[in-house]
């Protein structure tokens, strides 16, 4: 008989210990390993959604516009032309020329050569000396430029009949320049750029 009551007291403290347990777990909330992880997560993904709300907020660049943002750079690197008066790449053979406040002049590069016949377009951002030996009368269109740039027509003549030399669209000139009938003379005609547009000249000289 007490060996059974010994038993059954046992299976008794036993039960009572084990919802005791289990009370204890409750009451005191007890975190897993897994819940954890869990939080962490929720935690780090609220952080990531803040950060990229601030960096929107104050113009700043995510992660995910690097790509955008160095293409962009690479595209206005590429920006070589003389408009606004910039170039992305120096060259040797096409240099800006500024003036004390840092205002483009000129460009120094090597001299451009026209046709010698016939009406033409001008690239006047091609060069800042532009020579021609014409053999026929000339008509000559400006294309470009930058405000206050400065361009200078170099004119060898070539021979014993005169020609007729027109500054046509977008010049603003003195009048046509005649030849002359002897060879190996050099005339040279000064224009600057007024608006990015219009080439005004500022002097010219005689057979040289």
């Amino acid at each position: 008989m007490r060996k059974y009551t010994t038993i059954l007291i046992l299976a008794v403290l036993l039960a009572l210990t084990s919802i005791g347990w289990d009370d204890y777990y409750d009451s005191h909330i007890l975190i897993t390993a897994a819940d954890v992880t869990a939080a962490a997560t929720t935690v780090v993904n609220a952080a990531v959604t803040t950060h990229s709300t601030l960096n929107a907020a104050h113009g700043c660049l995510a992660i995910d516009d690097v790509t955008a943002r160095n293409s962009a750079i690479t595209t206005h690197s590429n920006l070589t032309t003389g408009i606004h008066g910039a170039t992305a790449t120096k060259t040797a053979s096409r240099i800006p020329i500024t003036d004390a406040n840092g205002l483009l002049n000129s460009w120094s590069s090597a001299a451009a050569t026209l046709a010698t016949t016939g009406t033409m377009t001008v690239n006047m951002n091609n060069s800042n000396v532009i020579t021609i030996t014409p053999t026929g009368a000339c008509t000559f269109n400006a294309s470009g430029g930058v405000a206050g740039q400065r361009q200078t027509f170099i004119v060898t003549t070539s021979g014993t009949v005169s020609y007729i030399l027109t500054f046509g669209t977008n010049f603003k000139s003195a009048g046509t320049l005649t030849t002359g009938t002897t060879s190996g003379k050099v005339f040279c005609v000064d224009f600057v750029c007024k608006d990015g547009t219009t080439w005004t000249e500022t002097g010219r000289t005689a057979a040289m």
